[in-house]
């Protein structure tokens, strides 16, 4: 199964590079770049998930190892999630606004939110 990944990963990387350097995109097609864009990071997402859940198989690496691992994945989350504030910080002008009616009964104070 590694093997076809990393030849899949591979693949996905070269369709990467060839989006980013595709010139005169219109519209259309940076909304369809992005869109495969975030599906490649949502099947990654997914491959690191599957592992860090198999305790079997992360039992096969060594604390120095798990370290560098996480090390990894901590500086990938910063960097994103880091982007994704810029991003919504710059564009907030232009995201729809929600508003929320309180129903009777109901505490005065919304309690929904975002999660980890």
């Amino acid at each position: 199964m590694s093997d076809q990944w990393i030849a899949q990963s591979d693949q996905l990387l070269k369709s990467l590079r060839a989006l980013q350097s595709q010139p005169d995109k219109d519209r259309l097609e940076i909304i369809k770049a992005m869109f495969f864009i975030l599906n490649t990071l949502d099947r990654s997402l997914k491959g690191w998930r599957s592992w860090v859940q198999n305790l079997n198989f992360m039992a096969r690496f060594s604390a120095d190892e798990l370290k560098e691992l996480e090390d990894g994945l901590n500086a990938s989350a910063q960097a994103f999630i880091q982007y994704d504030v810029d991003v919504t910080r710059k564009h907030q002008s232009k995201m729809p606004t929600v508003k929320f009616k309180i129903r009777k009964g109901r505490a005065k104070v919304d309690t929904r939110g975002l999660f980890a």
